[in-house]
């Protein structure tokens, strides 16, 4: 699920009036595109306790040839009325496991050359996925592909958007094999998005399972074991396309047992309660990375000592930094102003005073015309049906 943690019109339990999430006769089902060349993908969603958007990761998929592994962890499942309704491609998991045991699941379940990750809250673009697909298709020596990525919220019946990880930018071609990009980890235009691309399976599953083999005590360290195997594994190559659409729709689950945040990463990494967790921590990221590509054991740990070495200054750099008046002041006020103020401001303040006070936000396709200047490749009549999906999602009463 998407970690932005952000003032937006957070929902979570909705009666939904069908199992696909949208009121019946919405015409927005009835003229989405279907995007063929999908078949070879498999995405995984894990969730818990968000039913509504179970319905409607359920509806968004159901004309797609895509195969969607939904991994439920709830107390409870989907209700079973209309179970049958769930289109064929959609295979729904109920499991009391927890979020670890679900992915390691998800490994077994996935046959298709192609796997991807992603929250359920949080949407991928059918035409998206389709460029990514023909670039790992056309691309042998490539692992996995990031494309372009968007964040967007929902308040008070207006969608909005942002460019997320703009600056993401491709390793410089001298830099090869792995040891090199783990030493270039944190380069200038670190892909930003990496758990949220496209790879192929066979060598994206043992990363999983690696990565979801033990618990530590702060939820903020699986990313970087993901990310660092991932790197470590082969090619990742950023594709300028609209992708992954990362959703504020809810604030992140903080305190599960399977992903425990309140306990930060600085935090886990100095106090000595943790030490021997840290160790470990290493000890596995070095011997997994073994296991995956051969590597003199040296060579390996200087540079997982390397990563999270900078890993923690960069979070170190972030926890220490004295805030001045004169940056706290805008964020009083974006902490402050009613949520009508706030829509108005987006709507009528030029951008260079929104940003200051981060209310970033633009109309979502705005936003699209934004990434379309850039030079990303954007299907609008897709991003047109998505926009008004989120809306119809959010018009549903609220019990």
């Amino acid at each position: 699920m998407c970690c932005w943690c952000v003032l937006s019109s957070a929902r979570f339990y909705r009666p939904l009036r069908d199992l696909r999430g949208q009121p019946t006769g919405e015409t927005w089902r009835e003229n989405r595109k279907v995007v063929d060349g999908l078949e070879k993908l498999s995405i995984v969603i894990p969730t818990y306790g968000r039913h509504d958007f179970v319905r409607r990761q359920i509806s968004y998929w159901s004309d797609s040839p895509v195969t969607v592994h939904i991994m439920d962890g709830s107390p409870t499942p989907l209700i079973q009325t209309g179970m049958e309704s769930i289109p064929s491609n959609v295979k729904y998991h109920h499991s009391t496991d927890d979020f670890f045991g679900r992915m390691r699941r998800a490994t077994e379940l996935v046959d298709t050359p192609y796997v991807a990750m992603l929250g359920d809250d949080d949407l991928f673009t059918k035409s998206g996925l389709k460029k990514c697909l023909e670039h790992l298709e056309g691309n042998s020596e490539v692992f996995g592909v990031v494309g372009r990525s968007m964040y967007f919220f929902h308040q008070r019946s207006v969608v909005f958007g942002e460019p997320k990880h703009p600056e993401a930018a491709n390793y410089d071609k001298e830099i090869q094999g792995g040891i090199a990009r783990l030493l270039n980890l944190y380069h200038q235009g670190k892909i930003g998005a990496v758990a949220y691309g496209v790879f192929r399976a066979d060598q994206w599953k043992p990363t999983i399972r690696a990565t979801y083999a033990k618990k530590y005590s702060s939820g903020y360290v699986y990313d970087t074991f993901l990310r660092t195997l991932l790197t470590y594994t082969g090619e990742i190559e950023v594709v300028e396309a609209v992708t992954w659409l990362c959703s504020g729709e809810n604030p992140p689950i903080k305190n599960q047992s399977s992903f425990n945040r309140s306990v930060d990463l600085i935090e886990w990494l100095d106090d000595p309660k943790y030490k021997a967790e840290v160790m470990d921590f290493k000890r596995r990221l070095v011997s997994e990375a073994l296991v995956i590509k051969s590597e003199e054991k040296a060579v390996m740990v200087g540079a997982i000592d390397y990563v999270v070495g900078t890993l923690e200054e960069r979070y170190r750099f972030k926890a220490n930094r004295r805030v001045s008046f004169r940056e706290k002041l805008p964020r009083m006020i974006k902490a402050l102003a009613p949520a009508a103020v706030k829509q108005a401001a987006k709507s009528i303040l030029p951008r260079s005073i929104t940003k200051k006070l981060d209310w970033q936000g633009i109309r979502f396709l705005d936003c699209v015309d934004l990434m379309e200047q850039r030079g990303v490749y954007v299907d609008r009549k897709e991003m047109s049906t998505i926009t008004e999906m989120i809306r119809a999602f959010h018009q549903q009463p609220v019990t």
